[in-house]
């Protein structure tokens, strides 16, 4: 069978929209494998943690409900952090990302001070 110009280049338009779908497909498994796995660093603020965390999830297509968020948030923190968190009533993410800031910075100048 013999193809036109035309029908060749529709052909390679059809294989390349399907190779751009299919790397999309593939970056976002990456990426949701990646959120499943992912854990705050000891060495890592809880700053630099949400920033990944939420570089994360800008990646997949799908939207978390702001509860299911919150939640999974608190759950991949460092033990120490997320204790303290579990203890109380948090409505968002946001609301939990500023008690831990606040705990993180208590916890340093406690350091500092011991020292």
């Amino acid at each position: 069978m013999k193809y036109s110009n035309n029908q060749i280049r529709k052909l390679a338009d059809i294989k390349t929209t399907l190779i751009k779908e299919f790397n999309k497909l593939k970056f976002e498994l990456q990426c949701i494998t990646e959120l499943k796995e992912i854990k705050q660093k000891p060495t890592e603020s809880v700053w630099e943690f949400d920033y990944r965390f939420e570089v994360l999830l800008d990646q997949v297509s799908f939207d978390i409900a702001p509860q299911q968020h919150q939640e999974w948030f608190i759950v991949v923190l460092l033990l120490h952090i997320k204790f303290p968190l579990k203890q109380q009533n948090i409505g968002t993410q946001v609301e939990a990302l500023e008690i831990v800031m606040k705990l993180e910075a208590s916890l340093i100048g406690d350091t500092n001070a011991s020292m």
